[in-house]
């Protein structure tokens, strides 16, 4: 499936797309991140990018955050 399939703005699956970028772009230090900053950062715009999900499905889902 696509965010497309589900009806998601383009600038929400940019949003999806980076966030993930930036998780994988991580995975190289396997049970850590690089710094905490980057962590903390990561963990924020997701807190975002779930309010806007959150906002653009409520209409056939529910979404949860959970750190």
């Amino acid at each position: 499936m696509e965010p497309d399939d589900f009806g998601l703005s383009e600038t929400l699956t940019d949003r999806l797309r980076a966030s993930y970028d930036a998780w994988h772009a991580e995975t190289l230090y396997e049970n850590d991140w690089s710094s905490r900053a980057k962590e903390r950062a990561w963990k924020s715009e997701g807190a975002s990018v779930a309010e806007q999900l959150r906002s653009e499905v409520k209409a056939f889902a529910d979404v949860e955050y959970d750190e």
